[in-house]
């Protein structure tokens, strides 16, 4: 009978450590699925800083030519003084381009995890009654914005949910 009452507790024991490791189990799974996702959004905010210089590079453009740079070669030949303050900014190594003024950003092939290989565009959106007033920059696959024109064309292949609110458009 103390036998039997023993072994019953026994089990009750194992039983209850089993469902508290399979409840922690699915915590964890769900908060590295949370943790990843935040880590991606993270790397993609730090590529701000260099979409902030490139987007000052073709609104320079824009302001003194009346029109997008085409390409980064032609925001150097517009501007002398250009090359000796950024140099290098444009260039294989870190793999973005400028086109029809949209700016391009690729991570590196030997990125680890779902951003390797993609990219990501900014694309300016400058207003139809107003082609010299203020550029409203775009990241997503976004076709129109009432009364705005987005140049250039979206090379972005980047999952929209690992886009940090820093880089996508808030209407």
């Amino acid at each position: 009978m103390i036998f039997e009452i023993i072994k019953t507790k026994s089990y009750q024991y194992i039983l209850n450590l089993l469902f508290s490791i399979g409840i922690i189990a699915i915590l964890v799974v769900i908060c590295f699925s949370y943790y990843e996702k935040n880590i991606y959004k993270a790397k993609l905010t730090g590529i701000s800083g260099i979409f902030s210089s490139q987007k000052t590079d073709v609104m320079l453009h824009l302001a003194h030519n009346g029109v997008l740079p085409e390409n980064e070669e032609q925001i150097l030949r517009s501007n002398p003084d250009f090359k000796d303050q950024n140099k290098g900014l444009y260039g294989k190594p870190i793999k973005n381009y400028i086109r029809n003024g949209a700016i391009t950003f690729q991570f590196e092939s030997n990125s680890q995890g779902k951003l390797n290989g993609k990219k990501i565009t900014l694309r300016p959106a400058i207003p139809v009654d107003d082609p010299m007033g203020p550029v409203c920059w775009v990241t997503t696959k976004q076709k129109t914005i009432k009364g705005w024109q987005i140049q250039g064309v979206d090379e972005s292949n980047t999952p929209s949910e690992y886009l940090p609110r820093e880089l996508t458009l808030r209407q």
